[in-house]
């Protein structure tokens, strides 16, 4: 079975800065309230659907699973912090049409997460996994 890869250029928000977003809301008019967070999920699902664009990921997987590769410029985020951006991963692949949509039917295990030194280039690199070839 093919496995197909793609590579997103510098960090993903990890749980901490999710958590942050989440919290501070503000005011969009009319008495309406939205969280920073919002902003955040459409900002990064946007960049990662770019790269699944660039890397050519195709469309209709079905069920998928993904090893995550998380090269950090240094130590100062706990790696189950750095893990939290897998949402953004997960949610732009249901986006971007890769899978019909990111619940137990569609997808399968996270079977690797691995945090990496890299000061020079951070990124986190994504292997997606296909369960069957439709």
């Amino acid at each position: 079975m093919k496995k197909y890869r793609f590579t997103i250029p510098g960090r993903l928000p990890g749980l901490n800065e999710i958590l942050d977003a989440k919290g501070d809301v503000y005011y969009v008019g009319n008495g309406k309230r939205r969280s920073r967070y919002t902003d955040m999920k459409k900002e990064e699902q946007d960049r990662v659907i770019k790269w699944l664009i660039a890397y050519k990921i195709p469309k209709n997987l079905d069920k998928i699973s993904l090893e995550f590769f998380w090269y950090e410029p240094n130590r100062k985020r706990d790696p189950d912090n750095i893990r939290a951006g897998e949402k953004f991963i997960w949610d732009a692949l249901k986006q971007y049409g890769s899978i019909p949509n990111d619940n137990w039917k569609h997808t399968g295990y996270v079977i690797h997460h691995e945090p990496i030194l890299d000061k020079d280039n951070p990124r986190v690199e994504v292997i997606i996994i296909p369960h069957k070839e439709k």
